[in-house]
C-alpha cells in the first residue's frame, strides 16, 4: 500500500507539473522578451512581473481561442479558408495585446513613480518650473565637473521631488534649447550643452517659457491693454536685468549656506 501511495504522489506531482511546465516555459519566453529586446535596462524582477501576467494571459487566451474554434466548426465549414483567416487575424491581434499588456505591467512596475497619482497632471507652476530647471542644470552640472555618474530623468526626478511628467517637460525643454544634451548609452543620461559661464538664467527662463508657449493659444488672438503691455514690458526689463548675467558657473561656485550674496550681488547690479 506504501509503494501505491508514493506512486500515486508521484503521478500526480507529474501531472500538475505537465500543466505548470507551457506556463513555466510561455513565462521564460516573455522575460527574455522584456529583457533583451527594450532599448534600455530592464530589472529582471520587473522583466518576470509582466512575463507572468503574459504567460498566464496567453494560456488563458489560448484555451478560450482553441474552445471558440472546436465549437465554430460549423462556420469553418462554411466559410472554409475565408473563416481560418478571420480567426488566425483574431489571435493575431490577442497576441500581440497580451505581449504589449505585459510590456506595460514591467514598465509600472520599474517606474513606480509614474503611477502617482499626479502622473499626467501638471502640478507645477511656472515659477516652479524654473526652479525646477536651474536645479536640475545645477546638478547635471555639478555632476559633470566632478566626474559622477550623469543624472537620469528618474533620479532628476527624484532628487527635486517633482513628478516624473513634469520632469520630462523639464528635461525636454532644456535640450530643445541646447542646455542640456543625452549622452550616448542606455538608460539616457544628461550631460551639459554648453559651459556653465554661458548658460545664464535667462535662457534656461526663455527655455522653459518657450515648451509652454508651444502648447498654448498665440498671443495675438489675447486681447490686449496698452496700459497692461507697458507694466508687462517693464516687467521684463526688470527681470532680464536681474538674470541676464547671472549664469550656472556663478549659482555653482556661490556657498548654500549664504545665498544672500547672489541676492545681493543681482541687487547691486
Amino acid at each position: 500500500m506504501g509503494g501505491l501511495a508514493e506512486y500515486e504522489a508521484v503521478r500526480y506531482i507529474l501531472d500538475q507539473s505537465s500543466r505548470l511546465l507551457p506556463y513555466a516555459v510561455l513565462i521564460a519566453v516573455f522575460s527574455f522578451i522584456y529583457i533583451m529586446i527594450p532599448n534600455t535596462r530592464v530589472k529582471a524582477d520587473a522583466a518576470v512581473v509582466g512575463a507572468t501576467v503574459a504567460g498566464v494571459a496567453w494560456g488563458a487566451a489560448g484555451w478560450t481561442f482553441a474552445t471558440f474554434v472546436v465549437k465554430s466548426a460549423q462556420y469553418v465549414a462554411i466559410y472554409s479558408a475565408f473563416a481560418s483567416l478571420v480567426f488566425f487575424m483574431i489571435w493575431l491581434y490577442a497576441a500581440w495585446l497580451i505581449l504589449l499588456g505585459g510590456c506595460s505591467i514591467a514598465f509600472y512596475y520599474q517606474n513606480r513613480a509614474y503611477l502617482s497619482p499626479h502622473a499626467g497632471v501638471s502640478l507645477l507652476t511656472l515659477r516652479q518650473l524654473d526652479r525646477m530647471a536651474v536645479q536640475a542644470l545645477l546638478l547635471v552640472h555639478d555632476a559633470f565637473d566632478h566626474g559622477q555618474k550623469p543624472w537620469t530623468e528618474e533620479t532628476l526626478a527624484r532628487r527635486l521631488h517633482v513628478p516624473m511628467e513634469s520632469m520630462g517637460d523639464i528635461s525636454a525643454a532644456l535640450c530643445d534649447a541646447g542646455l542640456m544634451t543625452i549622452a550616448t548609452g542606455t538608460p539616457s543620461r544628461f550631460v551639459p550643452g554648453r559651459p556653465a559661464d554661458k548658460t545664464n538664467l535667462a535662457d534656461v527662463f526663455a527655455a522653459i517659457r518657450t515648451r509652454r508657449y508651444n502648447r498654448s493659444i498665440t498671443d495675438d488672438s489675447l486681447a490686449h491693454d496698452p496700459r497692461i503691455e507697458a507694466f508687462f514690458e517693464k516687467l521684463d526689463e526688470r527681470q532680464a536685468e536681474i538674470v541676464d548675467d547671472v549664469t550656472i558657473a556663478s549659482l555653482m561656485a556661490a556657498d548654500e549656506a549664504e545665498p544672500e550674496k547672489i541676492v545681493s550681488a543681482m541687487a547691486a547690479r
